[in-house]
């Protein structure tokens, strides 16, 4: 029994020892308090309750002050240094800015952009190039308001990070300074504007380019569901330096069904929150949007800058010219079960499209004389009874946009022949008689539009004289003011 007495009185006295005056003072300093300002006294250290961050927590004061436990503001996630890339800064030439990793990491597929007192700046190599693991961006060094403020990046295996840059005159020169800040900077909370001397004084301009029809069919992008899908890649392009645009390319429901935008070295499939390429390059003034799809749709182009204005266009969007891709072991749509359709490579093959234990459907081969015929005939997109009240109403317009293309020819001829009273020059004789021809071509094919052509061959015919009535219209408003 007094064996068992004193072994307990020894494991107290044990547990007691490692209880330190100091370890009391060290345990209750950082711990959480209730009343912000309270003050208590601990073996002759004074601790007083104080607001750290959002939190009370007790503040060890006086002689023991190196005792003090560090507090980390809990809100901001501490980041593995060893997982993070390193910047620095240099100008390069008078007019770039390098910003070079330190480690060894090629940049060629990051996606990364500017932040500007006016804005996001990102996309094509315009604004930035990459030599392996540097950035250079050209920059104006004769105004700090020209000068970008940040930069944000993200490269495969590694978290999105920014650096401020900040930017000290030394000698009648601007030089940066860059560093690395705690969270990076999401895109989509920057708002962009025009520059403070941004021209609002003159009209701007919006330029398109719209890829050719047949170009277009025969891109031929394969797709996940066993089809091709073509894809409609326009260009444009502002007058005005700075300007901000935006690009939608919307169906018939309204709805924005264009891809996510290019940017240098980016895959059009990228889709990390705050770094989506904008495919807008304000630096440039030139953008990118473009549009896949397996059907003949007739889309609109809808463009709207903050200083050149608007820009909307009716555009055609054709199916490619072959639609299933049947080569060996490729994936094939599911309406095609056990249908056998000629290889596209290897020529001289059939394929039979043949579901896999795993639900999935792949074209196979079959060894001659097992192949079970098919009348099938060559996959082509079927047009649905709303698809062609379309065309009808793309068959009126374009016949609409005829008559005013006569009644333009008819004005023209009415004028030439007092051109003897009026004294026209020949040269604005020729540039008559030149629309006038334009103009009757133009009403000339819409008359001979119909819904028994192809909807391709018929929304192509539609495409160009849409385009050719544009040139027209404004040639004749052109002659109109030189009168």
């Amino acid at each position: 029994m007094k064996r068992i007495v004193l072994t307990t009185f020894l494991a107290l006295s044990l547990v007691s020892g490692l209880t330190s005056p100091s370890n009391a003072v060290q345990k209750s300093s950082g711990s959480t308090c209730s009343k912000n300002g309270a003050v208590k006294v601990l073996n002759s250290v004074k601790l007083v309750c104080k607001k750290v961050g959002k939190s009370l927590i007790w503040t060890q004061t006086g002689a023991n002050k190196e005792e003090r436990p560090a507090v980390v503001d809990k809100e901001i996630p501490k980041q593995n240094p060893v997982n993070r890339l390193t910047l620095k800064s240099s100008i390069e030439a008078e007019s770039k800015l390098r910003l070079e990793l330190v480690e060894d990491v090629y940049l060629g597929h990051c996606a990364s952009f500017l932040v500007y007192s006016w804005g996001i700046a990102d996309s094509y190599e315009g604004v930035f190039y990459r030599q392996k693991k540097e950035y250079l961006i050209p920059v104006d060094l004769s105004s700090k308001g020209n000068l970008p403020l940040s930069f944000t990046f993200g490269c495969s295996g590694y978290p999105i990070q920014s650096y401020a840059i900040e930017w000290a005159l030394k000698e009648n020169v601007y030089t940066p300074t860059v560093k690395a800040l705690q969270a990076p900077i999401n895109k989509l909370n920057i708002q962009n504007s025009l520059p403070e001397k941004f021209d609002l004084t003159t009209p701007g301009e919006i330029r398109v380019g719209f890829p050719r029809i047949e170009n277009v069919e025969n891109s031929m992008i394969f797709q996940d569901d066993g089809y091709f899908a073509s894809e409609t890649a326009i260009s444009f392009g502002v007058n005005k330096r700075l300007d901000s645009c935006v690009a939608k390319i919307l169906n018939s429901q309204g709805i924005d069904v264009k891809n996510k935008a290019y940017g240098p070295g980016v895959s059009t499939s990228y889709n990390v929150a705050g770094l989506l390429p904008s495919g807008f390059d304000r630096i440039n003034g030139y953008g990118y949007v473009s549009y896949k799809g397996s059907k003949n749709e007739e889309l609109t182009l809808e463009i709207s800058c903050l200083g050149s204005g608007n820009y909307t266009s009716a555009f055609f969007h054709p199916a490619p010219k072959v639609l299933l891709n049947v080569t060996e072991e490729a994936k094939c749509p599911a309406s095609y079960k056990d249908q056998t359709l000629p290889s596209l490579k290897p020529a001289n093959l059939e394929l039979t499209c043949k579901e896999e234990p795993i639900g999935n459907f792949t074209w196979t081969s079959v060894p001659k004389g097992q192949a079970t015929p098919t009348n099938r005939p060559a996959p082509t997109v079927t047009l649905s009874p709303e698809e062609q009240k379309k065309l009808k109403v793309m068959i009126r317009t374009a016949q609409s946009l005829g008559l005013k293309a006569q009644k333009i020819q008819q004005n023209l001829q009415n004028s030439l022949k007092g051109s003897a009273s009026n004294k026209f020059s020949s040269e604005k004789i020729s540039r008559m008689n030149a629309l006038i021809t334009q103009a009757g071509e133009i009403h000339l094919r819409s008359i001979r539009l119909n819904t028994a052509s192809s909807f391709s061959q018929t929304a192509t015919e539609i495409a160009q004289l849409a385009q050719r009535f544009e040139v027209l219209e404004s040639s004749y408003g052109d002659l109109l003011e030189s009168s």
